[in-house]
């Protein structure tokens, strides 16, 4: 077993361990992954599968060679930033819907995302935040695979999805979830750029809570709601940025 597997397994991952060989979970490492995922929500959490990363009979390679560090990030920007340096590359096509690919590095990065909390259980929530979901809204629900996506996609002005990956890695927050939920809505630069001048807070470099609070007027929630509206008259692809944030209703002026 390499060095990198041996921390992971203690659950006392170094910061910055020896890079390990990036593979896939073939379907049988999947079905292991899941079982161990599904025995933490019982009484009787299954012994922790580490060493499923690199058992031939669970994984293959994933080609050319690429070196992960198991190492720490500080928000979900600095770590889909780290695997996009990485993965984002032209002789991986298909990197963005691999999902073994993704599911392998669920487990590779499960320490950092699912700590354990003070009674020392782990709640790693919905199955697609780790297996990933190749359909609609529960793409972006997947730990690493959204967070990369989004990244990717507007890669050229990382200030337009820093607000929507500026929290701690172990937290997926109202604003992302209801943004990502609608594809078309986070691949609009218009529409992340009114969502950064809406919610974000400069000086405490992330999100106003507020901003996710669906009795808050001018809330996430309610931006998506106004924005399917004025899809019906407006052309939300070649609106500017400027009228679009301008054009929203009054409750929006908490935030505006």
């Amino acid at each position: 077993m390499s060095d990198v597997l041996g921390d992971l397994q203690s659950e006392k991952a170094a910061e910055y361990a020896p890079p390990i060989e990036l593979r896939r979970f073939n379907s049988a490492g999947i079905e292991q992954w899941s079982v161990f995922l599904d025995s933490l929500g019982t009484g009787d959490p299954g012994p922790f599968p580490f060493p499923l990363l690199e058992d031939p009979a669970a994984t293959s390679t994933v080609t050319p060679v690429v070196n992960l560090e198991q190492r720490s990030f500080r928000n979900r920007f600095e770590m889909a930033q780290y695997l996009g340096q990485h993965l984002d590359r032209p002789d991986y096509p298909g990197v963005q819907r691999d999902v073994g690919l993704w599911t392998w590095l669920s487990l590779f990065y499960f320490n950092q995302l699912c700590p354990p909390d003070a009674d020392g259980r782990r709640r790693p929530g919905s199955r697609s935040g780790w297996i990933l979901t190749n359909s609609g809204r529960s793409y972006f629900r997947h730990h690493l695979a959204g967070p990369f996506a989004l990244y990717r996609l507007h890669k050229d002005q990382p200030r337009l999805v820093f607000p929507l990956l500026s929290e701690k890695v172990t937290e997926q927050g109202r604003v992302y979830r209801e943004l990502t939920a609608h594809e078309e809505l986070v691949a609009n630069r218009t529409v992340l750029e009114v969502v950064r001048r809406l919610y974000f807070d400069a000086e405490a470099g992330g999100l106003m809570r507020e901003a996710g609070d669906p009795d808050q007027p001018g809330n996430a929630i309610r931006l998506v709601e106004v924005l399917s509206q004025l899809q019906v008259t407006w052309d939300l692809q070649s609106v500017d940025a400027d009228t679009l944030f301008l054009i929203l209703p009054e409750e929006f002026d908490r935030f505006r």
